[in-house]
């Protein structure tokens, strides 16, 4: 049956930070997927000169041979997962540290052809166990990294995490020549975006990678102690909007700035996801922190029409609770890390600080906003 037409997984089947990855494979047949795979990339990496495993498309990026050790990893790590949930093994499966197993791995030093040579074993292994797997065998589920998956799902996830990783050989690492020989080339990885909450959603996003949001937003602390901020800004809050009526809340300074009700609205949203991050953080120290849509989420909880009070009131009973917890913990649990999606390891400090500074720029935005429309009515 293994060969014959699969339904795709849908999110109920895998954790949501392996969409990306998920999303790469529209065919249904993931077992041919996975053995065109196979052919692909052994040819380009024949074609790949000896030198230029060691190529970096910028510092302290992996290098070509450390990018499939690391494609080799994660397929073991994925193909087990698949054949522990499909011989209906219950145990909770850990998830991986991808910058330790990367830092303890000898695959920087290993020959290409050492490397094709693992990668064709470790890919004709995985091949062969779904090949023989049963039709009730692919919707087993298991539990791995804190998230459920099935067998279908980890199957969808190996080929697209693959074909990601060729894609960004082929277009940050080389150029592909006439013949499908790999020429090097300098190419900069394009940006990664983050939504500036005072743009527009659509075509005025502000262009800004992760470590360009996390360097403005640590900025904003300039040493002070993020618990003594995370305990001030409700205080400043209240202040700032004493007597501020509620329809002057929901006035926008422009068409594609938010007004201070959204803003509210906006972080006390982000005030609960803090919470979440924070308690997942600390139960369990390597879990994958999922990043969100801001913009999405304004659209369908639709904060301009939220009341600004219930919003402030929501804010400061979170942070309240969150405080609270932050206080009551050992001082070793605050090296407790979460992989974030998009900005890495982050541990408890470090995600304290990122709301700390959050809370600065918001409360700076609000108080623009506030001081734009006195001057308005004078």
């Amino acid at each position: 049956m293994s060969e014959g037409m699969l339904e795709r997984p849908d999110v109920s089947e895998y954790a949501p930070y392996y969409e990306r990855y998920v999303s790469l494979v529209s065919e249904d047949h993931v077992v041919e997927v996975l053995e065109h795979q196979l052919e692909r990339t052994l040819d380009f990496l024949r074609a790949c000169p000896e030198q230029d495993g060691d190529r970096r498309y910028a510092p302290g990026k992996w290098s070509v041979r450390e990018v499939i050790g690391h494609v080799i990893d994660v397929e073991r790590v994925m193909a087990f997962r698949a054949l522990s949930f499909a011989r209906g093994d219950p145990a909770t499966l850990p998830g991986m540290e991808l910058d330790d197993w990367g830092r303890f791995s000898p695959y920087g030093a290993l020959p290409l052809s050492a490397l094709m040579e693992e990668f064709s074993a470790v890919r004709l292994s995985t091949i062969a166990l779904f090949r023989h797997l049963g039709p009730e065998a692919w919707s087993r589920r298991g539990i791995a990294s804190g998230y459920e998956f099935t067998v279908k799902a980890l199957a969808y996830i190996i080929a697209g995490h693959e074909r990601h990783h060729m894609e960004i050989l082929k277009t940050r690492y080389f150029a592909e020549a006439q013949g499908g020989n790999p020429v090097p080339v300098e190419v900069k990885p394009p940006p990664a975006v983050h939504r500036n909450h005072a743009k527009a959603r659509k075509d005025s996003l502000m262009q800004e990678t992760p470590e360009q949001y996390t360097e403005r937003i640590l900025s904003y602390l300039h040493g002070r102690s993020p618990v003594t901020i995370l305990a001030s800004s409700p205080k400043r809050l209240t202040r700032l909007l004493k007597g501020v009526p509620a329809k002057k809340m929901q006035v926008r300074p422009a068409p594609d700035r938010w007004s201070v009700a959204e803003i509210l609205a906006h972080i006390a949203d982000t005030e609960l996801v803090f919470g979440f991050r924070l308690r997942l953080t600390l139960g369990a120290s390597g879990t994958i922190i999922q990043a969100f849509d801001q913009d999405a989420w304004a659209d369908y909880a639709r904060y301009a029409k939220q009341d600004p009070k219930v919003s402030l009131q929501a804010y400061r009973i979170l942070r309240e609770r969150n405080l609270r917890l932050l206080k009551s913990i050992p001082k070793e649990m605050w090296e407790r890390y979460g992989m974030h999606t998009e900005r890495g390891k982050e541990t408890v400090t470090r995600l304290s600080e990122m709301v700390a500074g959050h809370d600065i720029n918001h409360l700076a935005q609000i108080e623009g906003i506030l001081r734009l429309q006195k001057r308005r009515t004078k």
